[in-house]
């Protein structure tokens, strides 16, 4: 059986591949009217057994996902043409109450398991891999509700938390019973809700006994912000590490000290090159019929057409007509 009932107060969607071959196809349309835009890097097996339930409440920007999914595999993207045609800049905490996830964000890599939660920013690039069976909860919070109360909210990212005794098992407790009831509560309380447990949340990631507060959180503050500026600046091809730490007022030596501190080893012009690299090879696989590889070059900055192809085949191990040929 299938069913999609849409209102003003919840979307939910179930059904099984058994009964109706398009399943993946309308669970991924679910995704992206109720929660936000993916792309789908490999496609969830379609086997008779591929079962969806998945259950969406949201108010005044904040939204609860119970989403339960059975032997299905697939991976799923969030890069920068999703990020800029929908506009989310939300904040979502994944929580895992069965199977397991794995998320990739900001060069890091967490996995979800049962029992544990990570927060994840939909403003930024993100990759999500899914295998078996799963049943997992995503609350998600407005930007600037979360950076009222968090400095540098990016840094609360990325950081999986372990449910069980203390201030960790509240917030699972405390989320596992919101997806629960939000589906009886009036506008007013899940909004009140939602805020009281987005307060639990943010107080257990943004630890202020944590030794990244002081100094680092400045650091932390300064290195986003300028990661923030290369990635929305990557066509500009006069785009230089000068220019990057002029337009933060930061100076060109702290700038550079910023990402010897960053911990994943790149230096400042590694990373406005991966970066750069990373945007061709998305516009690569969504080009439509008839973008030139030299078009799409351009547009992420390179105009180096045989420099584009050596540092493309050395950073992915395709070149890019081979990435254009696939798609």
């Amino acid at each position: 059986m299938m069913q999609l009932s849409v209102g003003t107060r919840e979307t939910e969607l179930y059904g099984s591949a058994r009964e109706r071959p398009d399943l993946c196809d309308e669970w991924l349309r679910f995704i992206k009217r109720n929660i936000h835009l993916y792309r789908l890097d490999s496609r969830a097996p379609m086997t008779p057994s591929f079962r969806v339930h998945g259950r969406v409440r949201s108010v005044g920007g904040f939204t609860v996902v119970r989403g339960i999914t059975v032997a299905g595999k697939c991976s799923l993207r969030r890069d920068s043409a999703q990020i800029a045609d929908d506009g989310q800049t939300r904040f979502g905490l994944y929580v895992s109450l069965r199977g397991g996830m794995e998320i990739a964000q900001f060069g890091r890599k967490q996995l979800v398991t049962p029992g544990s939660y990570t927060c994840v920013s939909t403003s930024e690039p993100a990759t999500y891999n899914k295998s078996g069976q799963s049943d997992m909860i995503t609350f998600f919070m407005p930007r600037d509700f979360v950076e009222e109360r968090v400095a540098n909210a990016e840094r609360i990212c990325m950081q999986t938390r372990a449910g069980g005794a203390g201030l960790q098992g509240l917030v699972f407790e405390s989320i596992h019973a919101f997806a629960a009831n939000a589906w009886e509560l009036t506008d007013i309380e899940f909004e009140k809700s939602a805020q009281a447990i987005g307060n639990i949340v943010l107080l257990a990631l943004d630890n202020p006994a944590d030794p990244h507060s002081s100094e680092h959180s400045v650091r932390a503050a300064n290195l986003s912000r300028v990661k923030r500026h290369i990635r929305r600046n990557l066509s500009d091809p006069e785009l230089s590490l000068e220019r990057v730490a002029v337009e933060c007022g930061l100076s060109l030596s702290y700038t550079h000290e910023l990402f010897r501190f960053d911990g994943d080893g790149r230096t400042m012009r590694e990373y406005l090159t991966d970066e750069r690299l990373q945007r061709a090879r998305e516009l690569l696989e969504l080009a439509p019929a008839g973008k030139t590889i030299t078009a799409i070059a351009m547009d992420c900055g390179i105009s180096n057409m045989s420099y584009f192809s050596t540092a493309f085949r050395r950073a992915f191990g395709l070149t890019p007509r081979q990435v254009t040929k696939s798609r």
